[in-house]
């Protein structure tokens, strides 16, 4: 509304609509949660905490270097593995030296806080 025909009105409506559409997202995610409060029930919490803690488990489409287009889960696979093999070095057990970025003066006390 307001990018079409910017002036002054329009970008207050545009503005309101905005702050309202934040309250009213705010205040369902507040409403979902007391509903899980209320129903007093630890799989429906434990399942609302591990939705909002969980992860994709997908993979969204990938290109080749042709620019054609990776759907199957195989072939995303086969062509992860490739990429990460290319780009992998093998180790050859030799630790860089290292300069201290600390004085030597300096004691490390180990302690849980």
């Amino acid at each position: 509304m307001y990018r079409r025909d910017t002036n002054s009105s329009n970008y207050a409506a545009c503005k309101k609509a905005a702050m309202e559409c934040k309250a009213a997202i705010q205040y369902f995610a507040v409403h979902q949660e007391k509903q899980v409060i209320d129903a007093v029930n630890c799989g429906r919490f434990f399942k609302y905490i591990n939705q909002k803690l969980g992860r994709p488990n997908n993979i969204g489409i990938l290109k080749l270097k042709t620019g054609d287009s990776v759907l199957e889960d195989a072939e995303k696979v086969n062509l992860l593995n490739s990429y990460f093999n290319s780009v992998n070095v093998t180790d050859d057990k030799i630790e860089p030296e290292f300069q201290s970025r600390i004085a030597h003066e300096v004691t490390i006390i180990h302690s849980l806080y």
